[in-house]
């Protein structure tokens, strides 16, 4: 569950996944999951800013997403009485450190979209992408669109659909994507 308590924090809601393939290798895991609910509850002060955070797992699977688990949940959350100040979709990478990515793409056959009125093929980031990589100590490079965006995996699904209901209820809300390092579980029987 979702409790933003008190009037004076700021409110941080941040989603990840469940491990991949946990049916097929117990020792899976989701360091995007875990990061959710490590943070779940936690409040943080930053130079005299004061913020909660909740968070929130999500299946690795498109069939909820299709249905609109997505946008359900996190409406209430971008506007009204519940609305959060910044809301981040985690996800698990494949390389081994984290990525703040600029672009959400698309999926083709994406469902649970209409097909008469397809929304735009890309929605950017309103996190301030560039300050973050300049944080974590790189540099922004030349690259198209595609190379930014956070793929073509459920990841990306959830940062898309955040994203568009981001731009219909109010556009200038903080949302955004990070990847975090890949997680490979252990080797042996241990």
């Amino acid at each position: 569950s979702v409790e933003f308590r008190k009037k004076s924090e700021k409110k941080i809601l941040i989603s990840g996944f469940d491990p991949f393939q946990l049916d097929k290798n117990i020792r899976a895991g989701n360091p995007s999951g875990a990061a959710a609910i490590a943070f779940d509850g936690q409040s943080v002060n930053q130079d005299g800013v004061k913020a909660r955070i909740e968070g929130v797992v999500f299946p690795v699977s498109f069939d909820p997403f299709d249905s609109g688990i997505a946008e359900r949940f996190f409406k209430p959350y971008m506007q009204g009485a519940k609305k959060a100040d910044m809301i981040i979709a985690l996800g698990m990478g494949i390389g081994s450190s984290f990525e703040i990515e600029e672009f959400a793409t698309r999926r083709e056959g994406a469902r649970g979209l209409n097909p008469n009125d397809l929304p735009p093929k890309q929605v950017p980031s309103t996190l301030p992408t560039a300050a973050i990589r300049g944080a974590l100590g790189r540099q922004s490079t030349e690259a198209t669109a595609e190379e930014k965006s956070a793929g073509d995996f459920i990841c990306n699904d959830i940062f898309y659909r955040l994203a568009l209901l981001r731009n219909q209820l109010d556009p200038h809300m903080p949302v955004g994507f990070v990847h975090t390092p890949s997680l490979q579980p252990p080797s042996g029987d241990d």
